[in-house]
């Protein structure tokens, strides 16, 4: 089952797939690794990358191709890979990719970037989270957590100028060449004590450390219920 009656349900009048190869009946036919045909660009209202991206090695062309894809106004929606996930395809994903690569200097604007744990070898999900903006809160948004973890982005297209013109930055690296801080930013919230944590790890067994280990119980993750991912109520 492929993706065209789910989005005609919703309304769309034509849709299109893109593969390498046809052999899955794909009505466009072209290698991501390559520079979008003039014919392509700025051609749809919505672009959908439901978990091809990582299996592109060429991964920084293939993401400005579906952002070319998008006419202003549009929308570029993703479900990639973000954590476990090694060996299923080339690359996994970050937060921090998605804030710097769908930008205003790109002409996006991030509507939202959530996390999803799968369950029970993943015949059911976790809670939606939403993961918040690096540069915002001014240190690292990591995860280090047990389970399989798709990211999903939903981004507007705000303008029709060029795309990567200049590569994004990591944001915390570009704060310390802005500034001459010196300091990378911290890899969790500030008030956690390092040693103080170090030191609890040491004599708690590692089956109970599992156990009790809560991955999204910082200030860089929101909670989510269904329901307001259904309404698309995604302020934190």
């Amino acid at each position: 089952l492929f993706a065209e009656p789910f989005f005609e349900m919703f309304g769309a009048k034509q849709v299109d797939s893109l593969d390498f190869s046809t052999f899955e009946g794909a009505t466009v036919q072209h290698d991501l690794n390559q520079p979008l045909p003039a014919s392509l660009l700025a051609k749809y209202d919505l672009v959908f990358d439901g978990g091809s991206l990582e299996h592109v090695f060429n991964f920084p062309q293939a993401l400005k191709s579906c952002m070319e894809m998008v006419r202003p106004g549009g929308h570029f929606v993703q479900v990639s890979n973000a954590n476990n996930f090694m060996g299923h395809g080339f690359w996994q994903i970050s937060p921090e990719l998605i804030y710097r690569s769908m930008n205003a200097a790109n002409g996006f604007e991030v509507i939202t970037v959530m996390v999803r744990e799968l369950h029970g070898n993943g015949r059911t999900a976790g809670k939606f989270h939403i993961a918040r903006d690096p540069d915002e809160l001014g240190w690292r948004v990591e995860l280090s957590n047990r389970r399989p973890t798709y990211l999903i982005t939903i981004a507007k297209r705000t303008g029709d100028g060029p795309i990567f013109a200049e590569p994004p930055q990591q944001s915390d690296y570009q704060r310390l060449w802005d500034t001459g801080d010196g300091a990378v930013a911290p890899t969790r919230p500030p008030g956690l004590k390092a040693n103080a944590i170090s030191a609890i790890r040491k004599i708690i067994p590692a089956h109970v450390e599992h156990a009790i280990r809560r991955p999204f119980a910082n200030k860089a993750y929101v909670a989510l219920s269904d329901e307001q991912v259904m309404r698309g109520q995604f302020g934190s």
